[in-house]
């Protein structure tokens, strides 16, 4: 695990000097290079390298932190339903898709409004609004789900000091009254579902759908068993609890190594990359004109103008290749869809801003 951590470190560190310091280091030799070279960079030779090579560059250094990033089928899968229940505890009984169309409203009617009046800058942050709204609702509304798993091992042990002296209602009704969060709301859901004359096996599927986490159905599959085939399952119940205690500390791990490669790239192509390739660009016309005032070079490089838009179609690149990445780190790509429009719109005002010489304010 740390042998992993170490060379994600290294290859994230790796992914930042590709992605910025390449571009930004081709771009001070396009200022400089009547007078290196005398000859000039072609407009064609700009963008051939900002739409090919250097994204090529940042794809095999992304698909490096993907081939070695850890798996994360442990975590709960999100779904629909979860996000209502979220939402309608929150006050919006509307469900999930009313709160995405009112989000994207809400982000499309800003936008327009910024851009009607020549704002930019606030334009491209408004466009942030849908996804990180709906990526705000996805994250508490499973979280609650992610703590319920701290409460397995303390529900296991009850369980197996109960379930050969009880019925399923009774241990069902104890374990609902214990305290264990929203565990203890599935076990109400079981508790109900059983003295409606459903099976302690259908009881328990509805259980699991109120929690859905890989750790809760293997504790639910183990209490079915126990109870509808009458077997000892005592020592089976306690070892299971202490397989998840051993496994939380696994999963605390590879979720912290998982988490700090997936902060490092958003934040390297939402801000570090774009801050620092717009301060390079920022202050290429000086070096030009450097070159030009030596006598070698007459005359400033041509393809200059070019450098702006290209810059900021590769930073449209690069976010795209991050969003991928994370969608893949999540097991979830349909998450790509919400991380490039927050990373793409953050990575162009943060070059807006460094390109324009807004890092030169904060210059002691």
């Amino acid at each position: 695990m740390r042998t992993e951590s170490s060379r994600l470190q290294l290859i994230a560190i790796l992914f930042v000097a590709s992605s910025a310091l390449v571009p930004s280091f081709f771009a001070v030799f396009i200022a400089v290079s009547p007078l290196v070279s005398f000859q000039e960079i072609s407009d064609a030779q700009i963008w051939l390298a900002f739409l090919l090579a250097f994204p090529l560059l940042n794809a095999l250094c992304l698909g490096a932190i993907s081939f070695l990033l850890p798996h994360s089928m442990q975590q709960p899968q999100e779904s629909g339903e979860i996000i209502d229940e979220f939402l309608t505890k929150r006050h919006f009984p509307y469900g999930q898709r009313t709160f995405i169309l009112l989000s994207f409203a809400t982000s499309a009617l800003f936008t327009t409004f910024f851009l009607i009046q020549g704002q930019f800058i606030l334009a491209l942050l408004s466009i942030c609004i849908a996804p990180a709204l709906y990526m705000a609702a996805s994250y508490f509304s499973m979280k609650e789900i992610r703590s319920s798993e701290s409460f397995l091992p303390d529900a296991l042990y009850s369980a197996a000091s109960v379930h050969r002296l009880l019925s399923a209602e009774r241990m069902l009704s104890s374990l609902a009254k214990g305290g264990f969060g929203r565990l203890s709301e599935s076990f109400r859901i079981a508790l109900s579902r059983q003295k409606a004359g459903e099976s302690f096996s259908g009881s328990m599927a509805a259980a699991g759908r109120h929690c859905p986490s890989l750790l809760t159905k293997r504790a639910f599959d183990l209490l079915t068993v126990a109870y509808e085939t009458g077997a000892d399952m005592h020592a089976a119940l306690r070892e299971s609890a202490q397989d998840v205690v051993s496994f939380f500390t696994l999963v605390h791990e590879r979720a912290a190594m998982l988490a700090m490669q997936r902060y490092t790239v958003m934040a390297a192509s939402a801000l570090l990359v774009p801050l620092i390739i717009g301060t390079i660009i920022s202050i290429v016309p000086s070096l030009a004109i450097s070159s030009s005032l030596s006598g070698e070079a007459p005359n400033s490089p041509s393809a200059i103008p070019a450098l702006v838009p290209a810059c900021q179609v590769y930073l449209l690149i690069n976010s795209l290749l991050s969003s991928l990445l994370l969608g893949f780190s999540e097991s979830n790509l349909k998450k790509s869809a919400l991380y490039f429009p927050l990373i793409a719109s953050l990575s162009q005002v943060a070059f807006a801003f460094a390109s324009q010489g807004g890092l030169s304010l904060f210059a002691i």
